[in-house]
């Protein structure tokens, strides 16, 4: 293997380290002073799931006042007693 090769490898390895999958669970991110519904919670937890990471939501009642984006390829992982509830009307 030549040494430009070789270097671009080990760049390559670097930036996959850096950008490896993160999991959560939704538990982790508690409602904020002020927050009404989970949503915003779901948010930072989806957020924090970087690179194809996987948010658990284990068994428990959950509403949500306004829509969670996943844009991070990050998947969720709902338990078979976890109920989302919209409690408002979203787009």
């Amino acid at each position: 293997m030549n040494a430009k090769l070789r270097v671009a490898l080990v760049a390559l390895c670097g930036v996959l380290a850096a950008t490896a999958a993160t999991d959560h669970c939704i538990t982790a991110f508690p409602r904020l002073a002020g927050e009404n519904d989970d949503a915003p919670r779901f948010q930072r937890a989806v957020d924090a799931c970087c690179c194809g990471g996987v948010l658990t939501v284990p068994s428990g009642d959950y509403t949500l006042a306004q829509t969670v984006f996943v844009t991070n390829l990050c998947s969720v992982e709902m338990s078979a007693g976890a109920y989302v509830k919209a409690v408002a009307e979203m787009a």
